[in-house]
């Protein structure tokens, strides 16, 4: 006869080990890996990265491309400009929430964004996510990560990675041309990891520039809000951070005053506090043609979103794009159009060579 474990305990073993996971491609060190060594297999994929973020990105597998004939060896090879799927499997699918997928071509040091999935990512016990491989993502061996911000529970953030082969483009006239060129797709999207941005619970994580490929499902009727903090796509470990960040802001009301960029060894003084009061119509602070059009979807100082293949509005964070989040609160309309549902938030520049959050 064995004894009988409280309710809670069973609940809490089956919620440590039953999150979700990439199956298919298949990552570095899955049990689903055919190239893992038996050794090093890691049985916990479903575990989120560590709190501080010292396992980004891929939980540290990544280095296993450093073995291209062995345990990094390519586990599929997709055609640049086809269709293709990625399933995520696993028992605790948290209410869903946002993913994104993304290759790297320099061994994991950056991410370029292919897919954003906005709410519903992962909604089942087994899902496969459509997308495509950019016509020009070059050839040659990558790898390619399944992101994913999960909508109830922790603040956590889950990645998986694998290795895997482009092949180029067949060309013609069957090849889609790229809607941006690839080196201007946004990087990965981090937060929760210790590098300053929360995402809320409850709330689908809206993507500050999700790029120009994104499926939107979201069950939430309003996701404004969905993030906190310090928040821009991942460059390299999320820790790390320039002294001389421009991307730092106070809040006073409905007035935000940005910092200016500081030079190597310059201490910028915080703004003291204004009393809340309308602000005037955004201006840039320069002439409107010596503004160019944002080719790499950002927006603020020179970069003007008019124009631009990403969408002609510029958000709060500083990205171009046509949606809700890009068009409503917190839109500068100093840097493209904005929604005329009033709900804008106008900023107060102190300077035209400023960088937006």
């Amino acid at each position: 006869m064995f004894p009988l474990l409280p309710l809670s305990i069973l609940t809490l073993a089956t919620a440590t080990h039953a999150h979700m996971e990439m199956s298919w491609p298949a990552p570095f060190r899955s049990k689903f890996n055919p190239h893992a060594s038996p050794g090093k297999v890691d049985y916990s994929m479903t575990a989120p990265l560590k709190a501080g973020g010292a396992d980004f990105p891929c939980k540290g597998y990544h280095s296993d491309m450093q073995d291209a004939a062995g345990v990094g060896a390519p586990v599929v090879t997709w055609k640049a400009g086809s269709p293709y799927n990625f399933t995520v499997v696993g028992g605790a699918p948290h209410n869903g929430g946002s993913c994104q997928a993304a290759l790297s071509y320099d061994k994991g040091a950056t991410f370029k964004v292919i897919h954003s999935y906005i709410g519903d990512c992962p909604l089942m016990n087994t899902g496969n996510f459509n997308f495509a491989v950019p016509s020009d993502a070059n050839p040659g061996p990558a790898i390619f990560a399944w992101s994913w911000l999960n909508q109830v529970g922790n603040r956590e953030y889950y990645m998986n990675c694998a290795s895997v082969n482009i092949a180029g483009a067949a060309g013609g006239a069957g090849t889609p041309p790229p809607k941006v060129s690839f080196a201007s797709r946004p990087n990965l999207f981090v937060a929760n990891l210790g590098n300053g941005c929360t995402t809320v619970e409850g709330k689908d994580t809206v993507f500050p520039n999700p790029g120009p490929d994104v499926t939107s499902k979201s069950s939430k009727v309003d996701n404004s809000g969905s993030i906190v903090g310090n928040c821009e796509p991942a460059k390299s470990n999320p820790r790390a951070r320039s002294e001389s960040d421009p991307r730092l802001f106070v809040a006073s009301g409905e007035q935000i005053s940005v910092i200016p960029v500081a030079t190597a060894g310059t201490r910028v003084p915080m703004p003291t506090a204004a009393p809340a009061q309308p602000a005037p119509p955004t201006t840039t602070g320069m002439a409107p043609g010596s503004m160019k059009i944002s080719a790499d979807g950002e927006c603020g100082g020179p970069q003007t979103c008019l124009g631009s293949t990403y969408g002609n509005c510029c958000s709060q964070f500083g990205f171009c794009g046509d949606s809700d989040t890009h068009c409503g609160y917190g839109c500068m309309e100093g840097y493209g159009t904005c929604g005329s549902n009033g709900t804008a938030l106008k900023l107060r520049l102190r300077g035209p060579h400023f960088r937006y959050l």
